[in-house]
């Protein structure tokens, strides 16, 4: 199982469904994290750094590990399932089924 270290930043706002869902994961799998509100009735262009300059759509959610932005719930959530070593994510087979219920 790969480790994932304390390196996770996430961004996001509470009204935001693909927010939750890598909340969720994050909770669920026990994944050490920090947690950065961002606010999404703000504009775009002003919105804080460096969530700004890492989040390609400027949109939440937002998950930054290793010093790696990724962007888009489903790809996150990818993400975190390989990296993690958690859900069952183990063999390339697994994560192509993963990927189908995903999107």
């Amino acid at each position: 199982m790969a480790n994932m270290q304390d390196g996770i930043v996430f961004y996001g706002h509470v009204s935001s469904g693909h927010v939750y869902k890598i909340a969720l994961m994050l909770a669920v799998g026990a994944i050490a994290h920090t947690y950065h509100v961002i606010d999404i009735d703000q504009p775009r262009h002003l919105r804080p750094e460096p969530f700004r300059s890492l989040s390609r759509f400027g949109e939440v959610p937002l998950l930054v590990h290793d010093g790696r932005p990724y962007v888009q719930s489903d790809a996150i959530l990818c993400h975190l399932a390989e990296h993690s070593g958690r859900f069952a994510a183990e063999s390339p087979s697994r994560m192509a089924r993963v990927r189908e219920w995903l999107f």
